[in-house]
């Protein structure tokens, strides 16, 4: 069932989720793309802007053609680098909120022992 008022179904909404935070190189390459001043970029200049292997930012990278908010060009060969090109779209500020919260969340150090952070009772057992 869509919802009425924005037009999504929750399966859009599961699959955006899981596309948009599956892994925690995603929010960090997404927040990369932010901070470049070009809008262009090529796929090992990510990699080596976020620390990761460049086949694992590549994928992430396809992620990003696939929500619609980065293009994909055409190699002239298949030694030429690959390069992108950051375009238009609402998740972009989606990315942004993320990052500029992100130094509220808390570390492994400011978390109770054993990394976890604490939960309330009352929210676990509401029911």
């Amino acid at each position: 069932m869509a919802n009425r008022a924005i037009g999504y179904t929750p399966e859009q909404l599961e699959r955006l989720g899981r596309l948009m935070f599956g892994r925690p190189l995603r929010i960090q390459l997404a927040i990369w793309i932010t901070e470049q001043e070009e809008p262009y970029f090529f796929q090992k200049e990510a990699a080596l802007g976020v620390d990761y292997d460049p086949s694992n930012v590549g994928a992430e990278l396809e992620t990003f053609v696939a929500l619609g908010m980065i293009t994909k060009f055409p190699r002239e060969t298949r030694s030429a680098p690959q390069y992108y090109s950051r375009v238009d779209s609402a998740l972009w500020t989606v990315v942004l909120a993320v990052r500029q919260s992100a130094q509220s969340v808390p570390t492994r150090a400011d978390s109770t022992p054993g990394g976890r952070p604490r939960r309330s009772r009352r929210l676990l057992h509401h029911g």
